[in-house]
């Protein structure tokens, strides 16, 4: 059996001598192959968390957690007798809150008590308030007359 281990991303040659075609091709694949240190996987994971935390509050159960964990830490137990629903179904809808980050959690002995993660609320708020602030709503321009 003969394993192949993959090699680096190659430039494929070319025939071209011109020097500027080369350092285009030399950037392209370089862009390309950017590394987390260059500050793009910050950018990717900021947005990819605020998509994730409005998905996490789209759904009314999530929201019911939510709401139930505004006033103080609550463990998965609490969480279900209060709301009656199965530590499945609660456990599910905790990770996504989890997952999230709009969630925290926290052992103590055999219970985990979960509390909000009211930076990340504060990051949606702002996400927010930049449509407020920077995008004014105007009326809609008037279609032009359709023609029979």
């Amino acid at each position: 059996m003969k394993i192949t281990i993959p090699l680096p991303l190659r430039l494929a040659p070319t025939n071209t001598s011109n020097p500027c075609q080369r350092i285009r091709r030399l950037m392209r694949a370089q862009h390309s192959q950017k590394t987390p240190r260059d500050g793009m996987l910050e950018t990717s994971n900021t947005s990819s968390l605020i998509v994730l935390g409005f998905k996490a509050l789209a759904d009314p159960l999530r929201l019911e957690i939510v709401n139930r964990l505004r006033s103080q830490e609550l463990c998965v137990c609490d969480l279900c007798d209060q709301m009656g629903v199965a530590q499945s179904k609660l456990s599910f809808h905790l990770k996504a809150l989890k997952t999230a980050e709009l969630v925290r959690s926290r052992q103590e002995g055999r219970w985990i008590y979960y509390s909000l993660n009211l930076p990340r609320f504060v990051a949606l708020e702002q996400y927010l308030a930049e449509f407020r602030r920077f995008s004014p709503i105007l009326p809609a321009r008037p279609c032009p007359p359709q023609v029979d």
